[in-house]
C-alpha cells in the first residue's frame, strides 16, 4: 500500500529542512511523499534546484515520490502570471472572465494557447525527473473540474453534438429546435420544450473534462512509459449530488492508470452532508467502484481548515478510523493532506500532521499506528458483496433538467436520497454493497440488483436488467422505474418502458395517503405521515402482491424464468420519517432471505470483512467507544486479535469487546473453513 503525505515545497527550503522532514516521515511509517508544486519560476524560466535536492533526500530515505503536475492553481504550474494569465481564464455565461471559480484561478483548458502551455510544461517536468530512482508516479490532475462558456468550449460542444446526431434535423427533433446548422447553437437556457439540451450539455462536460486528463496521460506515457499515472476527484459522485464541477468518476478513472479521491469528511456539510460512518462507507464504495476495485485516497483530511476556522478539527481516533475504513473498502494507498500546516494563504495554520515548528502531533501518532498495521498485510485488501446498486448518472442529469424551474422548491437530489436510504439500511445490517454502472451490468456477479430511483433508463440498460433477472438474479426496483428513455421522452408504457409487458402492470395515477401504516416489519405499524403511492392496473395474473397499503399494491413480486423481480409502487427509500425502521423492514422482509450474511448481528458498532492475499480480516468499528458485541457465522475462536486495546473475548460465534480503541481487527487464514 502506498502510504504517505503531501509535502508542499517552498523555494526557501534547505536540504537540511527537507532531510529532517523526510526522516520523520519514514519514522512514521510512510513510504511515499507527494510533491507540489512540480517546479518554481525564476526570471521567466523553470527553476528545478529545490526539486533536485528533494529527490536526493527522498532516495536517501527510501521514499517513493509522486509528482503532482496540475491542480487548481495554474499560475503556479503551467501558466505563470507574466503570461497575462487573465486572458486565458474560463468564462461565465456572459463571456466574462471568472477569476475565482471554485475559489481558485481557473484556466480555460479548451483554449489552444492554454493547451500548448500545459503540454510544454508537462513535457519539461517529465523529461527532467524521469531518471530519478525515487520517482514512483505522476498525479496528472488533482481534483478535476471544468466549466466554461467561452467560444472554444462552444466549438467543442458543437463538434460533440455533430458526432452524436449527424444531421441537424436529428438534433432539432431531440432538442425541439429549428436550427439550420450546428453553427446556430449557442448556450441557451430555454428548456421548456425539451430536456435534452441540458442533458447533452452535462454529458458533454463530463466527456470534455475526462478528455483533458486522457490527453495528459497519453503525453506522459509517451515520454515516461515506465511510470504510472494517477488522476483524482473530490469525494465520490455517489455521495455528492452536484454537476457544477463537470466530472464523472468512472470516465475520469478510465483516463489514468490509477484513480484517487480527496476525502474530507469534516467540512460542516460542504462536501459530506454529515460525517456519519454509513456516508463515509458509501464514499469509499463509490471510489472503489470507479477504480475497478482499487482506489487511492490522494488527499486524506489531516486537520482543520485554517487557524481561524477550526470547527473541522480532526481527532486522532477519527484519523485512525478513516484510514481503516478506507483500507477495508479497497484503498490501495492513503496520502494525507498535508504534512505541515499552511504557512501562508487563506488556509494559513490549517491542515497538517506535524505542528508549525515541526513537532509531533497526536494525529501523527495515529498515522504511525496505521502504518504499523499495514506492514502486516499481504497485498491490498479486497472485498465481496452479494448486492449491487445500479448507479446511473444520467438520472441526475435528467432530474436536474426536468426540475430546472423548480430547483428552488424541490432541488434535484431525489436520486441520491433514494440511494442514501437503501445504503443506510444495508449499512445498519452490515451488508456490503457494490456500486455498478450500466456498462458493467453484463458482468454483474451479485445475487441482488437494487434500482432505488431509476426514472431514466435506456433500452440497452433495460435489456441488461432483463437478462440479469432471467438468469437467476433478484431485482428490486422502486418507483419511478424506467419512465424516461435515452431520447429524453416519456416511454409509452410505464413503468418499465420495453419491460412493461414483462412487469405486467400499467401506471394509472398517483395517490397521496395520510398517516399510512407500512405493512412490514415486526410491529406492522410503521407510520408514515404522508406517502405518495402509484396507482396501477395489474394485467398479469402471475404477478403476486407481496404487500399492500389501504388496498393499494405496495410491493409486487414476479418470478421471471430463473429469477425474481420486485417492484415498489412508492419511493420507499426516500422517506425520512421513521426511515430506519422502514429500511430495516424492507431489508429484513425482502433482501435478507436471499443472502448468506457473514455478520449476523452487532451491538454499538459496525463491521466489515476484507481479504488480502493470504488472510481474511474482520474490522469492528467501535463507534460508541464503549462495550460492543458482534456475532458472526462460524466460530469466533478461529480469529486472531491483531489490533485494538482492551478486554476482548471470543465465545462461540461472538466477539465481546470492552475498550476505548476506535477500531478492533481480527484475522484468520483465508483457507480457514470454520
Amino acid at each position: 500500500m502506498k502510504y504517505g503525505t503531501v509535502f508542499l515545497l517552498e523555494e526557501d527550503f534547505s536540504s537540511e529542512h527537507i532531510r529532517k522532514n523526510f526522516e520523520k516521515m519514514k519514522k512514521t511509517g510512510f513510504n511515499t511523499v507527494v510533491i507540489w508544486p512540480a517546479v518554481f519560476y525564476r526570471k521567466k524560466k523553470y527553476f528545478f534546484d529545490i526539486h533536485h535536492i528533494m529527490f536526493e533526500q527522498a532516495e536517501k530515505n527510501c521514499l517513493d515520490v509522486i509528482i503532482e503536475l496540475t491542480g487548481q492553481i495554474p499560475n503556479l504550474e503551467y501558466l505563470p502570471d507574466y503570461l497575462d494569465y487573465r486572458k486565458y481564464m474560463v468564462q461565465d455565461e456572459n463571456r466574462n472572465p471568472v477569476s475565482a471559480q471554485n475559489g481558485l484561478g481557473e484556466a480555460n483548458l479548451n483554449h489552444p494557447y492554454v493547451q500548448k502551455k500545459l503540454f510544454k510544461y508537462i513535457k519539461k517536468i517529465v523529461k527532467t525527473y524521469r531518471g530519478y530512482k525515487a520517482l514512483a508516479g505522476w498525479d496528472t490532475w488533482n481534483e478535476t473540474h471544468f466549466k466554461s462558456f467561452d467560444i472554444y468550449t462552444l466549438k467543442a460542444f458543437r463538434s460533440w453534438l455533430k458526432k452524436k446526431y449527424g444531421k441537424i434535423e436529428r438534433l432539432n427533433t431531440a432538442w425541439s429546435r429549428t436550427y439550420s446548422g450546428y453553427s446556430d447553437i449557442t448556450f441557451d437556457k430555454v428548456l421548456w420544450a425539451s430536456i435534452v439540451p441540458d442533458t447533452d450539455w452535462e454529458s458533454f462536460r463530463k466527456e470534455n473534462c475526462a478528455s483533458f486528463s486522457a490527453a495528459m496521460t497519453d503525453l506522459i506515457h509517451k515520454i515516461d512509459p515506465a511510470q504510472r499515472t494517477i488522476v483524482d476527484n473530490v469525494m465520490s459522485n455517489t455521495v455528492w449530488c452536484e454537476l457544477d464541477r463537470g466530472t464523472d468518476d468512472w470516465k475520469t478513472a478510465r483516463t489514468a492508470d490509477a484513480y484517487g479521491i480527496s476525502f474530507y469528511p469534516k467540512t460542516g456539510g460542504r462536501l459530506l452532508k454529515e460525517n456519519e460512518p454509513w456516508l463515509r462507507s458509501l464514499t469509499f464504495t463509490g471510489a472503489c467502484a470507479a477504480g475497478r476495485g482499487k482506489f487511492l485516497v490522494s488527499e486524506m483530511q489531516s486537520h482543520y481548515y485554517s487557524d481561524i476556522f477550526t470547527a473541522e478539527r480532526v481527532l486522532p481516533d477519527e484519523l485512525l478510523t478513516w484510514c481503516f475504513e478506507a483500507a477495508a473498502h479497497g484503498a490501495a494507498g492513503i496520502v494525507f493532506w498535508k504534512w505541515a500546516p499552511f504557512r501562508r494563504g487563506m488556509q494559513i495554520g490549517g491542515r497538517g500532521l506535524v505542528l508549525s515548528d515541526g513537532g509531533d502531533s497526536r494525529r501523527l501518532s495515529a498515522a504511525a499506528d496505521f502504518g504499523k498495521f499495514i506492514t502486516q498485510l499481504d497485498g491490498d485488501l479486497s472485498w465481496q458483496s452479494e448486492i449491487a446498486v445500479l448507479y446511473d448518472s444520467k438520472n441526475i442529469e435528467t432530474i436536474k433538467a426536468v426540475n430546472n424551474r423548480l430547483l428552488h422548491i424541490i432541488g434535484f437530489e431525489q436520486y441520491h436520497k433514494a440511494l442514501f436510504g437503501f445504503y443506510q439500511a444495508a449499512f445498519r445490517h452490515n451488508i456490503p454493497v457494490k456500486i455498478l454502472i450500466p456498462e458493467e451490468l453484463e458482468a454483474c456477479t451479485a445475487k441482488i440488483l437494487i434500482l432505488p430511483w431509476q426514472i431514466y433508463c435506456s433500452e440497452v440498460t433495460l435489456n441488461k436488467i432483463r437478462i440479469f433477472t432471467e438468469k437467476g438474479g433478484i431485482c428490486l426496483a422502486s418507483r419511478p422505474f424506467a419512465d424516461i428513455c435515452e431520447h429524453g421522452t416519456l416511454y409509452k408504457d410505464i413503468p418499465g418502458g420495453p419491460l412493461n409487458t414483462w412487469l405486467g402492470i400499467t401506471h394509472y395515477d398517483i395517490q397521496i395517503l395520510e398517516n399510512a401504516c407500512f405493512p412490514l416489519g415486526k410491529e406492522k405499524q410503521i407510520k408514515i405521515e404522508k406517502m405518495e403511492i402509484q396507482e396501477i392496473k395489474i394485467h398479469d395474473k402471475s404477478l403476486e402482491t407481496a404487500a399492500s397499503i389501504d388496498n393499494l399494491p405496495l410491493i409486487l413480486r414476479k418470478k421471471i424464468k430463473n429469477g425474481c423481480f420486485y417492484y415498489l409502487t412508492s419511493e420507499l427509500w426516500n422517506y425520512s420519517l421513521n426511515e430506519s425502521r422502514l429500511g430495516d423492514a424492507l431489508i429484513a422482509e425482502i433482501i435478507m432471505k436471499h443472502l448468506r450474511p457473514q455478520i449476523l448481528s452487532v451491538k454499538n458498532c459496525s463491521c466489515r470483512m476484507a481479504d488480502d492475499s493470504s488472510s481474511q480480516f474482520l474490522f469492528i468499528f467501535n463507534n460508541s467507544k464503549g462495550a460492543c458485541e458482534v456475532q458472526i457465522a462460524g466460530r469466533s475462536s478461529a480469529w486472531k486479535h491483531v489490533f485494538g486495546s482492551g478486554m476482548v473475548s471470543c465465545k462461540n460465534s461472538r466477539f465481546i469487546i470492552k475498550g476505548q480503541s476506535p477500531v478492533y481487527i481480527f484475522s484468520r487464514p483465508k483457507n480457514e473453513n470454520t
